[in-house]
């Protein structure tokens, strides 16, 4: 049973496009939530400052840096590994 201040009894209305409706069900299926948490969640953290513009640019970094270790340090090969390794995982935590 979830506590007083858990519980969710108020509800609003929101008007979407077809398209933008379909949008959100996926992307709160994929995330495995409900569309409320979904888009509760989307609006919590609208501010966040990783935005998706600043996520595709440290992952760019990190390929980057990758690829470096690879051209110039081909004996550390298994810190290239790793740093991809931790790298996705990251970035799976992060999507």
């Amino acid at each position: 049973m979830r506590k007083d201040f858990e519980k969710k009894d108020k509800a609003t209305s929101v008007r979407l496009t077809e398209e933008e409706l379909i949008e959100f069900t996926e992307a709160a299926e994929k995330k495995g939530l409900t569309l409320g948490s979904y888009l509760r969640e989307c609006a919590r953290h609208r501010n966040d400052s990783l935005n998706p513009c600043l996520l595709v640019h440290i992952q760019n970094v990190m390929n980057a840096a990758v690829e470096l270790i690879r051209k110039y340090e081909p004996k550390n090969k298994k810190t290239a590994e790793n740093l991809e390794k931790e790298m996705k995982e990251l970035w799976d935590r992060l999507n």
